[in-house]
């Protein structure tokens, strides 16, 4: 039964037998849903249009009624419960963390013309078996405008604009502020206080950090900077505790309630006729900032296994991971192909040493970008040897000779890492 959730028929405004509203982080209730549609009611039990978010268990529940068009997320619990003849039709259920819709025992459920994605525990779940690619079903990222910020329209290429036939599913149409496809940028009336290049960044909580870098001069520097951001809106970029050393070509990350800095070096690079050495870190910095943002100190962790500088760097599941880069100190240097990984004690952030992955990637690279997604590590873009002004793609690669010192390739190869990945890779 669905009929003493937070919000039932008795407490909502109900005309022609439609709800239209949203439900947002509705308290746990006795039976199931934040919001409860059931054949209890007197007027026709259909919720349309209706958006139910971040509620403490389930979101909807539905008893012989139907939901149509309705975009569900976020929720403690299941998307959605059905019980009895329900039928839900045009509706997102996505990034619960319970089944994202979840047939009672005794239902009959039907789904239709649904985009039921990415669910903690499973897409459909108890009286309902798979369906995705049966009457409509997807199961792919609805590309919301921002599900951050709550703003749950869709951009043009969302494959909810017109589900396979099926018009739109969820509860908004295209709405995205956006430039083929992108968002617009702003610019915000806060700026860094120097010209910055190389430095690290990253974002925890309500702040953005960032540490390091080449900054206006040629100088290298310590400096750690914070700003508090909440949507377009940014304070003062603030001062706090400076790296122990200066770096740059480092990478700054984020896991739980702290913040790393990853090796890098000092120093300037010189040209490929006249090499300049420089330092090369392989140093790990911790630091834990405050509630207001403010850093007290950096404590040292587990050093990497080689000095790097110019690697990527992602998190997933309480696992860094380090790829690619450089061990040589001068512009000469040769990129690597190397995987590094150590986890972290969710008890204190520490590092609990570093492993060597016995999956490299494809090709040495170093200045790319790595990034941890969906239970996947992805290598993107980079360079495949040392500055000479000369570009090739990656492409070209048959075609060029690595032997030759100055030759640069810069990569537009993307490389995608699953075996393995999340436990050992």
């Amino acid at each position: 039964m669905c009929r003493r959730g937070t919000i039932a028929r008795s407490e909502l405004s109900v005309k022609a037998g439609q709800l239209h509203c949203i439900v947002e982080k509705a308290g746990q209730s006795a039976d199931w849903g934040a919001l409860n549609i059931g054949t209890y009611m007197t007027d026709t039990p259909i919720m349309k249009h209706t958006t139910i978010r971040s509620s403490a268990w389930v979101g909807a529940c539905i008893e012989g009624a139907s939901m149509d068009s309705c975009t569900v997320t976020g929720n403690a619990n299941h998307g959605i419960v059905i019980t009895g003849a329900g039928s839900v039709t045009n509706c997102i259920s996505v990034s619960n963390s319970g089944y994202g819709v979840f047939g009672n025992p005794d239902s009959c459920p039907t789904v239709s013309c649904c985009d039921i994605w990415n669910n903690a525990i499973g897409n459909y779940g108890g009286a309902l078996s798979d369906q995705t690619g049966l009457n409509g079903n997807i199961s792919e990222d609805p590309l919301f405008c921002s599900l951050v910020d709550g703003d749950y329209h869709l951009y043009e290429s969302s494959p909810c604009i017109d589900g396979y036939g099926c018009g739109q599913i969820g509860a908004y149409g295209v709405g995205c502020n956006h430039c083929n496809g992108m968002e617009l940028w702003s610019a915000l009336s806060v700026s860094l206080p120097d010209s910055m290049q190389d430095m690290g960044a990253t974002a925890l909580r309500d702040f953005l950090y960032a540490s390091g870098g080449l900054i206006a001069g040629g100088r290298w520097t310590d400096r750690v900077l914070y700003t508090r951001a909440l949507g377009e809106n940014t304070g003062p970029w603030t001062a706090t505790a400076a790296l122990p050393d200066s770096v740059r070509d480092h990478q700054m990350i984020s896991v739980g309630d702290w913040v790393y800095s990853i090796g890098g070096s000092e120093g300037a690079v010189g040209t490929p006729g006249n090499p300049i050495h420089r330092q090369v870190h392989d140093d790990v910095w911790k630091g834990e900032p405050s509630a207001g943002g403010d850093i007290g100190s950096w404590a040292t962790e587990a050093s990497l296994p080689v000095p790097l500088w110019g690697f990527g760097a992602a998190v997933w599941d309480d696992r860094i991971y380090v790829a690619g880069g450089s061990q040589r100190d001068s512009v000469l240097a040769r990129p690597a192909d190397r995987i590094y990984y150590a986890d972290i004690d969710p008890l204190d952030g520490s590092l609990q040493g570093w492993t060597e992955s016995g999956a490299g990637l494809p090709i040495a690279v170093t200045s790319l970008e790595l990034v941890a997604r969906q239970g996947k590590l992805w290598a993107i873009g980079g360079q495949q040897g040392p500055p000479s002004g000369v570009i090739h793609p990656v492409g070209a690669l048959s075609n060029a000779s690595l032997a030759r010192p100055t030759l640069l390739i810069i990569s537009s190869a993307v490389f995608l890492q699953t075996n393995g990945f999340g436990s050992s890779l």
